[in-house]
């Protein structure tokens, strides 16, 4: 449902035009001092929430190899130009472009790029920014206990987790993910297939992914994509590295340190101004309702599984031994026919405690718990 609900909402914004004009007036602000990417002008006077009327830009498509050839444009430098701006959305703007198929990217004649169809679009807050930055640091220093760091701090970790195991565990499965990647060359490694076992690994932990990361994901795997088409050779995480350093230090600056502590010193304020509020309220509910509390005992499921599992077969077990009880007393009567010279009740009734007693061990034997 929550997938469901979550497309539904994209799709809603994307048809919508007056979303749409905010957005692309956004990204031209945004890349209003950067001569190597083109933003088309929206004529906002035309605009409704049905017609978005827009500057017309003529260029080739960013997967046309032969096209950009005739235009005698440099391939391997359109890539980095391309990959520069979406960092910058990502590591400086908060504000990405989500949708860079090559239907939307175009290039021009004098060697700009051009953006279009900014209906899906992505948002960072600056914390997700830097613990982004941090993670793609943390990735290149091999440093794996920063890594998981990171994951915990953009609180994708659901708070019933026990943090210490979940430590040791995830640290596990990102080396085994990571550790081959350091030893291919850039042309080897298969960003998408990386994404992809990332993402398993997540899931796996039961990790809470915000769409917005997600719309993150699939932009990098289509750039990387078209990144190599331009240049084979294009070192696609190479190019993170500045923006990721550059913000991981923009964080220990000055201005950065004075603006969490203001922000910091208004929460201690708003929760010394709260505090006694709360308290009375607490208070008061106490005195009228009494105090509940909700136990969560973890395992306990399957403590009730397993002791239920024993009690069946403590019950089985009684069974078997009932009818070769009576079996007994029935061979020693001697009541009804004979079989090899056996009461045929009394035999009739060993053999099925033979068969049970054998299905029940065997089940004991599979649960490997003799």
């Amino acid at each position: 449902a929550g997938i469901v609900d979550e497309f539904s909402k994209t799709v809603k914004k994307e048809l919508d035009f007056v979303i749409e004009s905010r957005n692309a007036q956004r990204f031209k602000r945004n890349f209003a001092e950067n001569p190597h990417i083109c933003i088309p002008k929206v004529y906002t006077d035309l605009l409704s929430g049905r017609v978005l009327v827009m500057e017309r830009l003529e260029g080739v498509r960013i997967d046309d190899i032969k096209g950009i050839q005739s235009l005698g444009l440099e391939k391997s430098e359109l890539a980095k130009r391309g990959v520069d701006a979406y960092f910058k959305m990502i590591f400086e703007d908060g504000f990405f472009h989500a949708d860079p198929h090559p239907g939307n990217v175009f290039v021009m004649s004098d060697g700009r790029i051009a953006l279009m169809d900014f209906g899906i679009v992505g948002r960072l807050t600056p914390e997700i920014m830097e613990n982004i930055a941090g993670a793609f640091l943390a990735f290149f220093n091999r440093d794996f206990d920063g890594l998981v760091n990171q994951y915990i701090e953009l609180g994708l970790v659901a708070e019933d987790i026990d943090i210490e195991t979940f430590k040791r565990e995830f640290k596990t499965d990102l080396i085994d993910i990571c550790e081959p990647l350091y030893s291919l060359t850039i042309s080897e490694i298969k960003i998408a297939e990386y994404f992809e076992i990332l993402t398993q690994v997540a899931v796996k932990h039961g990790l809470s992914i915000p769409s917005d990361l997600l719309l993150m994901n699939k932009t990098l795997l289509i750039l990387d994509n078209i990144g190599r088409q331009l240049d084979p050779d294009f070192n696609f995480a190479s190019a993170a590295e500045p923006y990721a350093t550059k913000l991981v230090k923009n964080r220990m600056s000055p201005e950065r340190i004075l603006k969490r502590t203001k922000e910091n010193l208004t929460e201690m304020g708003d929760l010394l101004i709260n505090t006694p509020k709360q308290v009375s309220r607490l208070l008061r509910k106490t005195l009228k309702d009494g105090i509940r509390f909700n136990v969560n005992t973890l395992g306990m499921e399957k403590l009730i599984k397993d002791i239920d599992r024993s009690s069946n077969r403590l019950a089985f077990s009684i069974i078997v031994a009932a009818i070769i009880v009576g079996s007994s007393l029935l061979i020693q009567s001697g009541i009804g026919g004979e079989i090899f010279g056996l009461p045929a009740i009394g035999a009739a009734g060993f053999l099925i405690a033979f068969v049970l007693g054998v299905a029940l061990l065997i089940s004991i034997l599979r649960s490997g718990r003799l």
